[in-house]
């Protein structure tokens, strides 16, 4: 049968993420998908807590404002040349499933 349109099919419970380079927006779209399950989420992509520290005031999606929190992030180091960094903020995310350390000890 067809797919269900995007956004309206129940995420998995365990669920990876490869999104270098995708808009904010998207990310936050993303969070609200899990929301009931943040703890089985991992994120494969640009740094959360790089996009708090260079927004300003109600600039960082609410998704991803209201994540922080939860979030354990692990910087990806590496990727880059010395002339071009496409990949200069990649982390690899998880959050925890009830507000505390990422939930992976």
């Amino acid at each position: 049968g067809a797919a269900p349109p995007l956004g309206t099919a129940r995420p998995a419970a365990d669920a990876v993420y490869f999104m270098p380079h995708c808009p904010a927006s998207l990310y936050g779209k993303l969070l609200e998908l899990h929301a009931p399950n943040l703890g089985g989420l991992v994120v494969l992509g640009n740094s959360f807590s790089s996009y708090a520290e260079r927004r300003v005031g109600d600039d960082l999606h609410p998704a991803v404002r209201g994540a922080l929190d939860r979030l354990a992030e692990t910087p990806i180091a590496g990727l880059d040349d010395e002339l071009e960094r496409p990949f200069n903020d990649l982390a690899v995310m998880r959050f925890a499933a009830d507000g505390g350390d990422g939930g992976r000890a």
